[in-house]
């Protein structure tokens, strides 16, 4: 390996990092950058300045969305429902009384197939809805719904 002189570090600048220094900094025009969070205008950029702002602003709706889980822990319940799928079907639903709004349901178990896959939703309505994958004989489901 050869040694490293001026001549060959000044060769190296003029034909590899000058060139690609100047055609960044053409394509990226300083006067384009905006050092705020309000430009909207086409062709600017934000400069990295507004990083700290952008990371303050994320953890804050962090810490609001942590003091919202412990609120809603705090009020919601939950109460287990069955919902059958009929012989042959792959859909059973039933409608949800006495509760103001669901949060969630998922299910717990299947009572009489444990292999079977299936997913529970709810619809605003609070209707929830057990689809199964594969039509087989009658099932029970029972879905836990957490609800305000």
């Amino acid at each position: 390996m050869g040694l490293v002189n001026m001549n060959l570090l000044n060769y190296l600048w003029e034909t590899g990092i000058k060139p690609i220094k100047n055609a960044i900094a053409e394509k990226l025009d300083s006067s384009k950058a905006a050092n705020n969070l309000l430009t909207t205008e086409e062709g600017f950029y934000l400069d990295a300045r507004q990083g700290p702002e952008i990371m303050s602003m994320i953890e804050e709706q962090n810490s609001n969305l942590s003091e919202l889980r412990g609120d809603l822990t705090a009020i919601s319940k939950y109460k287990d429902i069955n919902v059958t799928v009929p012989n042959g079907d792959i859909v059973g639903t039933t409608t949800v009384t006495g509760v103001n709004a669901i949060l969630a349901v998922s299910i717990v178990y299947n009572t009489t197939f444990f292999s079977t896959s299936a997913i529970a939703t709810v619809n605003s309505s609070n209707r929830v809805t057990v689809k199964r994958f594969e039509q087989t004989s009658a099932q029970t489901f029972t879905v836990r719904v957490v609800y305000i």
